[in-house]
């Protein structure tokens, strides 16, 4: 629960907000620094759902929404590139080692990510949209 903050503070009220405020450890203890120290599979994924969606909205509150819908678009552009990146080098560093099977599935799933992209080009999220490949 938050507590409302007066516009203006008197040395009592400042006082009952240190009262209630939490410490650093206490704030902490509940939340692991890192995220791959959490060993439940649910509180994982949990947490990165929340990480993730608080990271969107953080950078999506100062745009009007078609803007927002740009840079949301971008967004899933330039992690699909990454997603082709990663596995197109994982799928050549498996096959530099000789296992050739494991290397054509990451090379193949580095395929389905290029099939996403060009179907995300072909998404339209408005007039101000520069990456859509349709007129």
């Amino acid at each position: 629960m938050t507590q409302s903050i007066p516009n203006s503070f008197s040395m009592d009220d400042l006082q009952d907000l240190l009262k209630d405020a939490k410490t650093e450890e206490e704030t902490t203890a509940s939340c692991p620094h890192y995220i791959s120290e959490i060993e439940d599979s649910d509180e994982y994924i949990h947490a990165i759902q929340e990480y993730v969606v608080k990271a969107l909205n953080d950078l999506s509150e100062p745009l009007e929404s078609e803007d927002c819908m740009v840079v949301h678009k971008a967004i899933m552009a330039i992690l699909i590139d990454k997603m082709i990146a990663f596995h197109s080098k994982g799928g050549m560093e498996l096959h530099k080692e000789g296992n050739h099977i494991p290397g054509m599935c990451w090379e193949r799933d580095a395929g389905k990510f290029q099939a996403m992209a060009v179907i995300l080009g072909g998404i339209s999220v408005g007039d101000k949209d520069f990456m859509c490949d349709d007129d």
